[in-house]
């Protein structure tokens, strides 16, 4: 309303009491808290119920952060029964916040794909939110940007995922999660990759794994890796591609990631075979040349 905090104190109590009351630091009465809803030509049951969430909040960002390190360990089951054991604290949420309503939007969005099979939907969803991350921390725009430019992805709309990425770069930032700005520089690489701008994929690649040493951290680091020795094997450029895919199967014994382990051991025995088989050609056109 344009109030500085002498303004508001004005007739009812001194700016320190207004100060304390902002920082949480004091209760006010009954007595005056009404005159304050009076100045500020609010309705004191608004202001309760403001209250009761904002004394709230460390339980919802609590809840918001469970279903983020459910989702980024790929747990999409949990999220659903996290939600439904805190139906009332959701609920309040989104009533105090656009920000929670977005987020919780982008959830809904990324189970009807992942659990659910509905790729339509969960894209529709993620496009009307495209429309509202203005109103939104960077952190969730990026988190809404990065779930659209996959999904694209996965269904093979290529461009269209290119260009969702290069929007969402604006969100990158050091003020978002470490692993936030991974996660967008591996799904980058991937899409980068099957246009075969090899270069770019390679410079995505790189920039997430500085971040993760930068933060002592091996997440996604084992597929940053396969990645890398994904596009050198593509570009023929073998014994980068092995070094990479090497370090990959180390890191995912580590993880005891059994999938990526045997597919990256797949790879290493085709370029492995790949090579085998170039020797035995230069030995044939070296006959022929004597």
């Amino acid at each position: 309303m344009g109030f500085s905090q002498k303004d508001l104190a004005k007739g009812i109590c001194t700016q320190g009491i207004i100060s304390k009351i902002e920082r949480n630091e004091l209760n006010p009465s009954e007595d005056l808290l009404e005159r304050i809803t009076q100045k500020l030509n609010i309705d004191k049951n608004e202001l309760q119920m403001s209250r009761i969430i904002f004394n709230r909040e460390e339980e919802i960002n609590t809840l918001k952060n469970m279903a983020i390190e459910f989702h980024r360990k790929k747990e999409y089951h949990s999220i659903p029964i996290l939600i439904s054991q805190n139906k009332e604290l959701v609920s309040e949420s989104i009533k105090y916040s656009n920000h929670y309503e977005v987020f919780f939007k982008w959830l809904d969005a990324e189970m009807k794909y992942h659990l659910e099979g509905r790729p339509k939907e969960a894209i529709k969803i993620l496009n009307d939110l495209r429309t509202e991350v203005e109103d939104i921390d960077d952190e969730l725009k990026a988190h809404v940007m990065i779930s659209l430019g996959a999904m694209n992805y996965i269904i093979q709309e290529n461009n269209l995922s290119i260009e969702i990425y290069k929007e969402a770069e604006k969100y990158i930032n050091e003020s978002i999660h470490f692993k936030t700005q991974v996660r967008f520089f591996y799904n980058f690489s991937l899409v980068l990759t099957r246009k075969g701008f090899y270069n770019k994929s390679l410079l995505k690649c790189t920039e997430a794994i500085d971040i993760l040493i930068k933060n002592e951290s091996i997440y996604l680091l084992g597929y940053l890796y396969y990645q890398l020795g994904y596009v050198y094997s593509d570009q023929k450029k073998y014994d980068e591609a092995l070094e990479a895919y090497h370090i990959a199967l180390a890191i995912f014994k580590v993880e005891n990631t059994v999938k990526m382990i045997a597919m990256t051991k797949l790879e290493i025995e085709e370029i492995d075979s790949s090579i085998s088989d170039d020797i035995k050609m230069d030995e044939t056109t070296n006959k022929d040349l004597a």
